[in-house]
C-alpha cells in the first residue's frame, strides 16, 4: 500500500458514530463514514486493525459499546494511540516513531 505520509505504513482504527437510530437509518449513515474513513487511510497509508460503529449512541457520554471496544484495542496494543477527527468519524493511530 503506498504511503503519502511519508512513513512506513501505520496502524488505524476506525470509528463512526451515530447520535440516533433515524441518523443510522438515514442522513449521514455510518456507512457513508466508514466508507471516507476507509478512504482516508488508503489515501495516507494506514493499514486498518479495525472498523468499530456505534449505531444511535449519543456523544454525549463515552460509555458506549463502539468505544468501549476501542479503548480495549488500544490498551492491548500496549502504546499510546493518536487521534485524528476526519469530519466524518476518527481514525486512531498509534504515533510515529523514528529510529
Amino acid at each position: 500500500m503506498p504511503s503519502t505520509n511519508g512513513h512506513a505504513p501505520q496502524w488505524a482504527i476506525l470509528y463512526a458514530r451515530v447520535s440516533t437510530d433515524e441518523q443510522a437509518k438515514s442522513g449521514y449513515s455510518l456507512a457513508q463514514q466508514m466508507e471516507a474513513l476507509r478512504e482516508y487511510a488508503a489515501r495516507e497509508g494506514y493499514e486498518v486493525l479495525e472498523e468499530v460503529v456505534d449505531p444511535g449512541q449519543s456523544g454525549a457520554s463515552l460509555e458506549r459499546p463502539g468505544m468501549d471496544r476501542v479503548r480495549d484495542l488500544v490498551a492491548a496494543s500496549g502504546s499510546p494511540w493518536c487521534w485524528r477527527r476526519t469530519g466524518t468519524g476518527l481514525l486512531g493511530s498509534p504515533p510515529i516513531t523514528t529510529s
